[in-house]
């Protein structure tokens, strides 16, 4: 979000509303000079888990209700504004939705997460409420990925839903990019350690490698969090190391030869489009947006999803066939630095922008003429 309201700081005045009053975004929304509103408002999704049902009675009971009363002090608040559109950042919320109707503005609403397929997250109400409020929208959707859109699509009208992909900076880029022709494969897992990241099928491939003898391999996990979350036998690791938050992405991964991106389902994969922008060959799961970005056995590879033993059958084929890491590593660079910029994401979210200020939309404004 703080890329996207920089990008477009020229061009917009924003505000943002929070559902807490401090923390690192809300400090960056001040040095910057933006107006925050804060209201504790309860979100329309949670986690699929033994405590979902408690919480589903709750939203009906009482939580909707509440964040009904919020909204209406918020609009007491805000009656000194003059917004014209409403943009929500993600589809974990609903209530942009709701604010965009009392204000009486349009809506974009950035559908960033497939939901229960990649972080195991359900409706507090109905699936039908869910769609329904989707497609009884105040504006238009705004999807991440191909396969975002392509869950969506036949839920909502087809005049309301586009795709713009997300964006990285390029600040990514690893110029005078070297491939190393021999020496240790260096391979990188990065994101926060959970078993829907996948770095246990990373580790598992690694050890396998090390079964069949390949031993001069080194996995080097960056991110916050345990390997006791993954729920491994952690006691006799080979060639893993923990590398806990890395602060330079960019400056591990002029060191690194090869990454993995193994999680069950990314909506887009900010680390995939990173990698692949500095050079980097990506080796990712066949599922969601990953297989999107990667094309496969021509900028990376791709492996069947929860499959180590095929993870690691790739792995293998790049540590002896060198030569492939450099050929999908400047197709990868080529490919990322083309499409998934922060400069083009920003000037595609600029677009709807500019379509929602418009009075109507046609129904031939589908998203392959945004």
């Amino acid at each position: 979000m703080l890329a996207l309201i920089d990008a477009l700081s020229d061009r917009c005045t924003f505000s943002v509303l929070l559902p807490e009053c401090s923390g690192f975004l809300t400090d960056e929304l001040k040095k910057r000079g933006i107006k925050v509103y804060y209201a504790p408002l309860y979100r329309w999704t949670c986690e699929k888990n033994s405590k979902a049902l408690a919480k589903k009675v709750c939203w009906s009971v009482s939580w909707k209700r509440k964040n009904e009363k919020l909204l209406l002090r918020l609009i007491e608040e805000m009656k000194d504004e003059k917004f014209d559109l409403v943009h929500s950042n993600t589809s974990v919320i609903n209530y942009g939705e709701r604010l965009s109707q009392l204000l009486g503005v349009p809506h974009l609403w950035h559908i960033r997460e497939f939901g229960e397929k990649d972080f195991n997250i359900v409706p507090l109400g109905s699936y039908k409420e869910y769609f329904d409020t989707f497609s009884g929208s105040n504006g238009i959707i705004c999807c991440i990925s191909k396969g975002v859109y392509e869950k969506f699509k036949p839920e909502l009208p087809e005049n309301k839903i586009y795709i713009v992909y997300d964006g990285v900076g390029k600040n990514n880029i690893i110029p005078d990019r070297q491939y190393k022709k021999e020496g240790t494969l260096i391979i990188v897992q990065a994101g926060n350690i959970n078993r829907f990241k996948g770095q246990q099928y990373g580790i598992e491939a690694v050890q396998e490698l090390y079964r069949r003898g390949i031993t001069d391999v080194k996995l080097l996990i960056a991110g916050r969090g345990e390997l006791s979350r993954l729920g491994l036998d952690i006691s006799n690791l080979h060639n893993v190391e923990m590398l806990g938050v890395v602060d330079d992405m960019p400056g591990l991964r002029a060191k690194e030869d090869v990454e993995i991106v193994a999680s069950r389902c990314e909506a887009f994969g900010l680390v995939t489009a990173e990698a692949m922008m500095g050079g980097v060959p990506v080796v990712g799961s066949d599922s969601g947006a990953t297989a999107e970005i990667i094309d496969d056995n021509e900028n990376g590879l791709l492996f069947s999803p929860g499959n180590s033993k095929d993870l690691a059958d790739k792995l293998e084929y790049l540590y002896n066939n060198r030569g492939e890491i450099e050929r999908f590593g400047r197709k990868a660079a080529e490919k990322a630095q083309s499409m998934y910029t922060a400069e083009k994401n920003s000037e595609g979210i600029w677009q709807l922008y500019c379509r929602l200020s418009s009075t109507s939309f046609s129904k031939s404004d589908t998203m392959e003429n945004l």
